[in-house]
């Protein structure tokens, strides 16, 4: 009878434990959901909590995306960002925001993806990544993506950005987008990995989740780099 009483009360408190940990869980989520969708009211954007790749997105192939396992992700906000900067002359363009989930060598990473419409000429302006380490370079869990990027040398970049690894299919043209400006921009943000494919620039902090209460600054922070390049 000990011997029952004691499985019997292990049992349970297994029992308890998971039920514990199922509803912190759930309690997380709906607070990141909750905030999400308020969030997205505010910004004139619509919320959904599971949602799939787009065709456009697969087709620009992103590092992360192309590395990654899933096509499906959690909280996507979308639609049309208007950031109160009036100095912004583009003040309309298409967004995503999303919480995309990755398994590579090192573990488990989650991020958030700011995904901002940012037309450049494709044949003038290759498809090009900008990034302060190399995190998803070494990951053994993929194929290597064959994509024609030439890493830019230190005689190419001006001295405030040569710690940055920095590739394009157009080193030249590339380097001649890098102005002062740009350079400001990247100096000011120095956890960022940026890409730029098929006329989306891309701009995540890795396993960094935002916050609902930074994606404003978040948005006008991207806008104004995708207004500075298209310049």
């Amino acid at each position: 009878m000990t011997l029952l009483f004691s499985l019997v009360v292990s049992l349970l408190v297994i029992l308890v434990m998971a039920a514990v940990l199922f509803l912190l869980m759930s309690a997380n989520h709906n607070s990141r959901s909750a905030k999400l969708r308020h969030q997205a009211d505010s910004l004139t954007l619509s919320y959904r909590p599971y949602a799939s790749l787009s065709r456009q997105v697969r087709e620009a192939q992103f590092q992360i995306i192309e590395i990654g396992q899933f096509r499906h992700f959690r909280h996507l906000l979308e639609g049309h960002f208007h950031p109160d900067d009036t100095t912004i002359k583009n003040p309309l363009c298409s967004v995503n925001l999303l919480d995309y989930s990755l398994v590579y060598e090192a573990g488990t990473a989650n991020q958030t993806l700011l995904m901002l419409s940012c037309p450049l000429d494709n044949h003038l302006n290759g498809r090009f990544r900008i990034q302060p380490d190399n995190w998803l370079n070494a990951d053994v869990f993929s194929e290597p993506i064959t994509h024609n990027l030439v890493q830019l040398q230190h005689g190419q970049l001006h001295e405030e950005i040569r710690s940055l690894q920095i590739f394009s299919e157009t080193p030249g043209t590339l380097a001649s987008k890098l102005n002062h400006s740009v350079r400001q921009w990247l100096l000011a943000h120095p956890h960022l990995h940026i890409e730029w494919s098929h006329g989306i620039l891309l701009l995540y902090r890795p396993n960094h989740l935002l916050a609902a209460e930074d994606l404003p600054a978040a948005l006008a922070s991207g806008y104004q780099l995708a207004e500075q390049l298209q310049q």
